[in-house]
Parts: structure tokens; sequence; C-alpha cells
């Protein structure tokens, strides 16, 4: 009774932070915001709401199809795992290599260079792509962190309808506020959709603005009204209701991490060992259709639309130039597409590097540290909800005039020389993820060990390297290799700070997908798949091998 109690008060609390902190957010804005402003604002979570219409359903339905103990349950769960670590970019080239301009649907219907879908559903649905895995993981571990035995008790004392109704949905609800609130900030920091497609929200005004001052490039489309708010932009207030987001975001993860305090895990609501008699065979048919649907949109589909597109090439018949589709030709692209841009990937993959390897250095002496210290937690939080906070064009920015703004030869030389730019742009855009991995694994380090080493007269650094490194290496090396592919696929930040002759496959692709889908984008879009897809997959085993049995087997 106590609890429940504690859980009431800690709800009620939470919806009156949220209250508050969005009425201030609101008025502040009303009041300081201009015409500029509230256009901005509306494009940017216009496009959020719009994606997050796409993303909660579907990230829902996709946990869903995870939950159980089959083989097919194992294997929807490694997908939704696979999909977490691909770009936006490349989610981009999937569906514009049939729908874009130079689409193998368009070029089909006679429509070259006129894309069957563009604009604002193009890119919803294309962040809704990218961001449903991401609910879904967040549905699965608020899912986690629940009680079966309540579900249980409440079907031998209530009917079905009342158990969906008053036991399921108040779980489901808040994981899918959540779910909406994480889309729309997701939305507001990336540029690849809302680049090519036109869309006018934060992130692409600020890049707009300051590739407008940088290059002098030209427009392109964008109107005028569109080109005034790059101008004009007024980044603080809205950078306020983007905080204001992720404070929320914040106070939602809060308040689903407590319970775990709460739960008997041996009972959890995941269950592994729970017995067939619990899923009906209509239920498990459902499940099975569903699997298939959700593989069908999200894998087999655009994985078919990259094929094809790469397999299409203009052969002479009989004098008439005529549209074939043959395996050679894809085969041909794959081997060029791994060979005529060596050098795109070498620098993508040094500063992929060199960003990890930064950021996991730092993650690990920061939540190692954390345990025991109230103030770097804290400041540990500030960092995650700033960096999910800052669009990455503001990041790129923000390095270029920092870089810029000092005198000394040496900086001048860094800025323009070396990687380094890159490489702290990249690491601050993907930093989020990382020290949630890293906290993740350290907490399965048992305290009264480590209280043990230090009575024992163990040192600082002896106890980290001990009980920190060499007692989780296999979940640090899986994380790392995480970290690296989330750094290979990043375009937002670095892009805008990368020196002289230096080019990443992230702004090659870019660049190829303003002139549309064609099989050589095709095809290097496989082999980045295949690359990240294969790298991250081998680092979900390691962190499987001990830290993620527990997560993995309450979800199957």
């Amino acid at each position: 009774m106590h609890s429940n109690e504690n859980r009431r008060v800690t709800a009620n609390r939470l919806v009156l932070s949220l209250g508050v902190i969005t009425l201030f957010a609101l008025a502040l804005f009303a009041w300081r915001s201009n015409q500029y402003d509230r256009l901005i604002a509306l494009h940017t979570f216009g496009l959020g709401l719009a994606s997050a219409a796409f993303a909660v359903p579907l990230g829902i339905l996709l946990a869903w199809t995870c939950l159980g103990h089959r083989r097919l349950n194992r294997w929807m769960l490694h997908f939704t795992l696979g999909l977490l670590v691909i770009p936006v970019f490349l989610h981009v080239s999937t569906w514009d290599a049939a729908i874009g301009k130079l689409g193998w649907l368009t070029v089909k219907e006679g429509e070259t260079l006129k894309p069957l879908v563009s604009g604002w559903w193009a890119a919803a649905w294309i962040h809704g792509i990218y961001a449903a895995p991401q609910v879904a993981l967040i549905v699965l571990i608020g899912f986690l962190f629940s009680r079966r035995t309540l579900e249980e008790q409440a079907l031998m004392e209530s009917p079905k309808w009342y158990v969906l109704t008053f036991v399921r949905l108040p779980i489901i609800l808040p994981l899918a506020l959540f779910g909406m609130f994480w889309t729309i900030v997701v939305s507001c920091r990336e540029i690849a959709a809302t680049d090519l497609y036109q869309i006018g929200t934060l992130a692409e005004q600020i890049y707009l603005g300051y590739s407008l001052g940088q290059f002098n490039s030209i427009a392109g489309g964008w109107t005028e009204d569109q080109i005034s708010a790059a101008a004009k932009l007024n980044i603080g207030l809205s950078l306020l209701i983007l905080l204001w987001l992720a404070i929320s975001v914040t106070f939602l993860f809060l308040r689903l991490s407590r319970q775990e305090k709460e739960v008997d895990h041996s009972q959890t609501f995941l269950m592994i060992n729970a017995p067939d008699s619990l899923e009906t065979r209509r239920i498990l048919f459902c499940k099975r259709l569903l699997s298939f649907g959700v593989l069908l949109t999200l894998l087999f589909v655009p994985l078919a639309n990259l094929l094809i597109r790469s397999a299409f090439h203009v052969k002479m018949i009989n004098g008439q130039p005529t549209q074939v589709y043959s395996f050679g030709q894809m085969v041909d692209v794959l081997q060029r597409a791994s060979t005529n841009y060596l050098q795109e990937f070498y620098w993508s993959i040094t500063i992929s590097l060199a960003s990890s390897f930064l950021m996991i250095i730092a993650a690990i002496l920061i939540c190692w540290f954390a345990r025991n210290s109230s103030l770097l937690k804290f400041l540990l939080a500030v960092s995650v909800i700033a960096s999910c906070t800052f669009p990455g064009p503001l990041m790129g920015s923000l390095a270029t005039k920092l870089f810029t703004s000092v005198e000394w030869n040496w900086v001048r030389f860094l800025y323009d020389r070396t990687i380094l730019p890159p490489v702290l742009t990249n690491s601050c855009f993907c930093w989020p993820a990382t020290p949630m991995l890293i906290w993740f694994i350290f907490r399965g380090t048992p305290t009264e060990i480590v209280e043990q080493a230090r009575i024992d007269g163990a040192g600082q650094g002896t106890i980290l390297w001990r009980f920190g490194i060499v007692d989780h290496w296999p979940e640090l090396v899986g994380c790392w290799m995480l970290v690296f592919s989330l750094c290979l696929g990043e375009l937002s930040a670095s892009q805008l700070i990368l020196p002289p002759g230096i080019d990443t496959l992230p702004r090659l692709m870019l660049g190829l997908l303003h002139a549309g889908v064609d099989e050589m984008t095709a095809g290097i879009t496989i082999v980045m798949v295949t690359g990240i897809v294969l790298i991250s997959t081998i680092g979900w085993r390691m962190i499987q091998w001990r830290s993620g049995k527990y997560f993995t087997s309450s979800v199957r």
C-alpha cells in the first residue's frame, strides 16, 4: 500500500513538473518569438508529430513481435536492435530508390525526375521508420519493469477486455507518450530528410543559414520566407522548446527507471519460461502475421528497392534504349561501390574510430565514478540532455565559430589540417547513447566487492581497472563497436566542419541523394548497411555475452 502511494505521488509530481515546464516554455516563446520563429517551430514540431504518428504505432507493434520465447521473437528482437544503428540518410536512400526522382518505380511509371512521394509525408515516413525501433526499445524496457503477476491475477478475476483496458493500456500509454516525445527530439536533430525534401525545421534552417553564409551555395527550391527565416533565426528560443522536450523525456525516463527497484525480476512481465497455454493459437497466428508485415515493411521492401535499383541499366535492343535488370549489373555496381570510394571510406572509418574511442574512454571514467557521486550523475544527465537537445548543424556551426574565433596559429592548424573538429562534433552528436550503454554495463558490478577492495587499500585506478574494465571487457568492446557504428553514420554535425580535401561517406551520400538514387548510390547504400549491421550485430552479441543475457532472456 505504501509502495502504491509513493508511485502515485511520484506520478503526480511528474505531471505537475511537465505542466509547469510546458507553460513556461510556451509563454516565453509566445512573448519573445516573431513570425519567423513561429514558422520554424510549426515546421519542426509538425514534422515531429507527423513522424510520431508513424513511429509510435509501428514501434509498439514491433515491440509486441519481440515478446515471447520462440525463435521468431528472438529474430525480431535482433532485427529491432540492428535497425537502431541505421542512419537517416540510408533510410532515405532505401525508399528513394523506389519512389524518388530516379527510383525504379518512378522510372517505370514514366515520371523520371518527378518523385512519386515527396515533401512532408516523405520526410515524416522516413523519420518515423528511423524512430520506430527506438520506440520499440522504449516499450520493451518499460515492459521489463512491469509485473507479470498483476496481469495474471486480473485475468483470473476479470474478462479480457477489462485487463486490456485497465492493466495493459496504463502500461502502454506512458510508454507511447515517451516514444512520441523522443521521436520529436530525434526529428529535430537530423537534416538528411529535411534537406532533401526541403522541410524548414530548426536543424535545416541552421544548416541553410550556415550554407548561405559560409559557402554561398544556391538555395534550390527554398521559398523567400524560409530563406528569411534562416537569416533571422532566433536560435535561443527554439532551443528552449527543444530543451523542454529533452527534459520531458528525461522525466519520463527517470519515472520508468525508478520502477526497476520495485520489480521482482523473477516474475517480470516478459518471463521467458511463460507456458504456451497463455497464448492462444489465434494470438500466435496474429503475431506471426504481424512479424511478417513488419519485416516486409522495414526489411524486404527497402532491400528489394536497393537491389532492383542497383540491377537497373539501359541497354540498346534493336537500336532502341531499353530498361533492363541483370544480376551481373548488380554485382558490377557493388564492386565499384566498394572500390571507387576508398578515400571516403578511409576518412569515415578514421573519424569514427577516433570519435568512438574518445566517447568510450570518457563514458567509462564518468559513469564509473558517478556511481557514488551525485554531482557527477547530475553533470552526466546535463551532458546527455544537452547533446539530445542541440541539432547537429548547430553543433557544427558552434565548433566552427569556436575554432575561427581564436587567433592562435596552432588552433587554426588543428581546424584546417586535422580531423579534430569533425571528431569532436561527431562525438557530441553521438554522445547520448554511449553513457547509457556504459551505465547499463557497470550497473552489474556488485557494490560490496568494490567496497571490500577499497577497504583492502586498492586505489581508485586499480579498482576501475580490475572491476570496471577487466571484468567487463567483452561488454565494453561490444559497446565500442555499437558506438563506432553510430559514428560511421553521423551526418548532421560533422559535415559542416570537415577540413578541405576530406570527404566522408555520409556527406558524399547527401550530395548523391539530391541528384536521386541511381545504381551507384544504391550500391553504396548496400555496402554501408551491410558493414554497419555486421559491426553492430557483433557488438550486440558481445554485450549479450554477460550484461545482455538478462535483457534478451527477459524479452523473449
